[in-house]
């Protein structure tokens, strides 16, 4: 009798077999040997060895049989992992962000970021960002005015050594106490300017000769603190009271170090997501780490200098200092293009396409010099100008070289009302209007104009007076819109010689005009732009909803301002800035002679004024009436 079953097949159907690769050869055999030459091979002799096929780069086609241990076998979903991918990542100059390719990585690697336009030029001075120093330099500050009674700063300035400066949670500390060594209660807030004053909250019985304070308990009388001891008043309970092991029914103070302060015996409960430094009691539903797996306790930000738990997917690069204003202007950094100009460079004046980039004025005298690097100025300049081009935009219509503030459905709508900083009322004023409320002069001007941001908007305009206040990037200096249309230069300006003026400021005017009751009030001088004692903004011919509810009083909600009228100097040096492009009473909008605070030289009997559409200037007689605007600070 044979020792082995075969089960065969006639030759048509095993041929089906072999081409399907659906089916399997099945062998049953009894346990003895059979060394027959007729006899089928086994399993293990038909089947191809996986150590042929070891770390391929394609999966294997075929059935294979892994006859060595130690190996790992992995489906399609894992990569196949057959080898491990390069350590090191390089992202191309410029880009944030980088895609990882799937793959097995070791420990270790890295990925490269770099831009090549971080370099020390092209940051701001001190700014370190990414490691590079920044050299950009600032312009000197003005030097800082002291003033007198206190008073916070409106602008940055220069102080000097020995100065000091303090934030408004310390008040100021610039009022000194009036109540010293009297029998009255101090009204606010003050600086005690000497030594050996006790500050109490009723008067001292015994004129300062109380007994001495006993050291421990509650004080029956009045008395005098020794040096050396403490002072609580019964909000604090004393605290005299020290702790003792063990319950204690009413507070004490603990004077030892290395206790565990429970609500009840065998208490002491785990603090979760920090170290617990000591033995303590954990809840149900905790994870327990010890320190090589980090605490966890941390989740991974932007910026991660130590380990961290990843709670997401994704996480970027984060550095504080990029941002617009700390890096050069027209000068980009992983995206973010410079707004910063620094050394007080302004652009070119010289007339150029709307669409060249900007050079400085500090770059045109410098390397585009005759004698310079380049010699001609980059293409899209005019050193010779194009008259259908090269004109003062007023009509952007038929000069599209220039692009003024688009107000398109802007209608009622307002910003930056109820905000109590500049810069949070600029903030919102970008969240309404988006990038309109953003005039930038290196994109939409045609020469060296500079960045002016909205701050404040109230409404449309209202017949030839503007709702809104714009602040220049370059001055810092606030705009508001027209104030008045038909105000003489007295009651613009606030010259007077009242009588409840200052002596400081009022004056017997040589052309007997502000002196003169009728073109100014003798005894509160009226003032469009100035605010001060004695004086008044209110008169008919005045309207100060263009300064958006901006004024040096500083309502809750509103930050002070203090104004004035604009100088002739003011004007030139605006209008080159680009300010005709962006008030809404100016420009294309607006063309009314406005009074600036300069005296003609010639006729003192007569001022500078500024025409709006044009930005020209002209002398015109102060007993006349002219539109006036104010800027502020």
């Amino acid at each position: 009798m044979s020792n082995k079953i075969t089960f065969s097949f006639k030759s048509p159907i095993w041929q089906k077999l072999k081409v399907s690769a659906a089916c399997l050869l099945l062998v049953v055999a009894t346990g003895c040997s059979n060394s027959s030459s007729d006899e089928e091979p086994s399993l293990a002799e038909t089947m191809l060895s996986c150590d042929s096929i070891v770390n391929s780069a394609t999966a294997t086609t075929k059935l294979c049989l892994n006859s060595t241990a130690g190996r790992y076998i992995y489906d399609d979903q894992y990569g196949g992992r057959y080898t491990a991918s390069s350590n090191v990542i390089n992202a191309a100059n410029g880009v944030a962000s980088v895609l990882i390719p799937t793959g097995w990585y070791a420990a270790g690697g890295t990925v490269n970021f770099s831009d090549s336009n971080i370099v020390p030029a092209n940051i701001k001075d001190a700014i370190v960002l990414f490691g590079s120093t920044g050299t950009i330099v600032t312009a000197a500050e003005a030097a800082c005015i002291l003033l007198a009674g206190g008073g916070v700063r409106s602008v940055d300035c220069s102080a000097a050594r020995d100065d000091y400066f303090y934030t408004a949670a310390y008040g100021g500390r610039s009022f000194d106490c009036t109540n010293v060594g009297q029998a009255t209660t101090n009204t606010q807030a003050c600086w005690v300017d000497a030594n050996g004053y006790r500050i109490t909250s009723t008067l001292p019985t015994g004129g300062g000769s109380e007994a001495d304070c006993a050291v421990t308990g509650q004080q029956s009388a009045a008395c005098r603190g020794i040096a050396a001891t403490y002072w609580y008043n019964q909000a604090y309970g004393g605290r005299s009271l020290l702790c003792t092991l063990g319950f204690n029914a009413q507070p004490c103070w603990l004077d030892e170090t290395g206790y565990i302060v429970s609500s009840a015996d065998g208490s002491n409960a785990c603090t979760d997501n920090a170290l617990n430094n000591g033995a303590c009691d954990t809840q149900p539903g905790r994870y327990v780490y010890a320190a090589e797996y980090g605490g966890r306790s941390a989740n991974c930000t932007n910026d991660v200098n130590g380990s961290c738990f990843v709670t997401a997917s994704t996480k970027q690069i984060l550095e504080p200092n990029l941002v617009a204003d700390k890096i050069r202007n027209n000068t980009s950094i992983f995206g973010i293009t410079g707004t910063f100009s620094g050394n007080g460079d302004w652009g070119s004046g010289a007339h150029r396409n709307i669409d060249t980039p900007q050079i400085g004025s500090a770059a045109e005298a410098g390397q585009y010099a005759a004698n310079g690097t380049l010699p001609n100025l980059p293409a899209g300049y005019r050193t010779v100008p194009k008259i259908a081009t090269d004109d003062d935009g007023l009509d952007p219509s038929t000069n599209l070289n220039v692009e003024a503030v688009d107000r398109t459905g802007w209608g009622t709508t307002s910003c930056g009302i109820t905000q109590a900083t500049i810069l949070d009322r600029i903030t919102d004023c970008s969240s309404v209007f988006g990038g309109n409320a953003l005039w930038n002069g290196a994109v939409s001007g045609n020469a060296g104009q500079g960045i002016w941001k909205l701050v404040s908007r109230s409404t449309n305009k209202s017949g030839s007076k503007g709702r809104e206040v714009w602040r220049d990037e370059r001055t810092g200096m606030l705009w508001s819109s027209i104030i008045g249309t038909a105000t003489n230069w007295c009651k613009a300006a606030g010259s007077s010689n009242a009588t409840n003026v200052s002596a400081s400021i009022k004056e017997s005017d040589p052309s007997s005009i502000c002196d003169n009751g009728t073109y100014q009030n003798q005894t509160t001088a009226i003032s469009g732009c100035f605010e001060g004692t004695g004086f008044t903004t209110t008169d008919a011919t005045i309207d100060n909803l263009g300064k958006v509810g901006m004024d040096l009083a500083g309502a809750v909600t509103a930050p002070k301002v203090a104004w004035r009228l604009p100088t002739l100097y003011d004007y030139e040096v605006a209008d080159a800035n680009g300010m005709r492009f962006v008030l809404p009473d100016l420009g294309a909008n607006g063309n009314l002679d406005e009074w600036t605070a300069t005296i003609s030289s010639s006729i003192r009997s007569r001022a500078w004024v500024y025409n709006g559409a044009q930005g020209v200037h002209s002398t015109k007689a102060r007993t006349l009436t002219s539109a006036f605007r104010c800027v502020g600070r």
